[in-house]
């Protein structure tokens, strides 16, 4: 029998990491990707990057405006924006006097139990 399954945002479990709101919206089980509506609020400068090893992400900005940064390339991104991150790409999104929610898509999939994510610094490039 196909399974499906309706739920309001609100019944996953939230957890906040350097400012970052993480929901995983893992509706039916053994899914090739998962999904995460991600809420980064407004004036936040402070997230670190992060690099999955692994994993694959696809971040479609649902509202709000900011900066994606890319390893040391940045670009500003607002609603309707989408972009897709490959492994071992750091990244970020830096947000300025408002908010910024996403959903994004990882492949494989991770959930709190299993996060491929690592916090870490990226050089700047020397100039001259």
């Amino acid at each position: 029998m196909k399974r499906s399954r309706l739920a309001p945002l609100a019944s996953f479990e939230k957890r906040t990491f350097s400012g970052l709101s993480i929901r995983f919206l893992n509706l039916l089980e053994g899914w090739p990707v998962s999904v995460a509506h991600e809420t980064i609020p407004a004036k936040e400068a402070g997230l670190p990057f992060i690099v999955h090893e692994r994993t694959r992400e696809f971040v479609y900005v649902l509202g709000g405006a900011g900066r994606v940064c890319l390893g040391n390339r940045s670009s500003g991104v607002a609603a309707g924006d989408c972009l897709a991150i490959e492994p071992g790409v750091a990244h970020r999104f830096v947000t300025g006097g408002e908010a910024l929610t996403a959903l994004s898509v990882f492949s494989p999939p991770m959930t709190f139990d299993n996060l491929d994510a690592t916090a870490c610094r990226v050089r700047k490039k020397k100039r001259g």
